[in-house]
């Protein structure tokens, strides 16, 4: 069973912190714990979060970045906050999603790294 948390972004719901021309709107967001992201470690610290019309999202932060590819997801309740997503597997914490109010949340796709396979034999 996978825990999720929700993370507020600092200083309100702001999504659009760009120019309006810009193809990226920006969060700025305080992560209070270590997290991986696009398949590297990130440590605790603000982060600025960019995301693109096109599912592009790019977290840059305390001396790293990384891309990642987010799809449609559900839509949120009216009145969710603007938040990023986290999810367990029991050791770190995985960026799994971000929400926008108003619009609907952002999937990430997992990154290679973070799937695991099996594969099973017949004897």
């Amino acid at each position: 069973m996978k825990l999720f948390q929700a993370l507020l972004v600092v200083g309100s719901a702001v999504p659009a912190l760009l120019s309006a021309a810009s193809p990226y709107d920006s969060i700025y967001v305080h992560v209070p714990f270590a997290f991986v992201a696009a398949g590297q470690s990130f440590s605790p610290g603000d982060y600025r979060v960019q995301r693109s019309d096109s599912g592009l999202i790019l977290i840059q932060g305390n001396g790293k970045a990384a891309a990642t590819i987010s799809v449609p997801g559900s839509i949120a309740k009216p009145g969710t906050a603007t938040a990023l997503r986290f999810s367990t597997d029991g050791e770190r914490e995985h960026l799994v999603a971000l929400q926008v109010e108003g619009e609907p949340t952002r999937t990430i796709v997992p990154h290679i790294a973070d799937t695991r396979k099996v594969v099973l034999s017949a004897r």
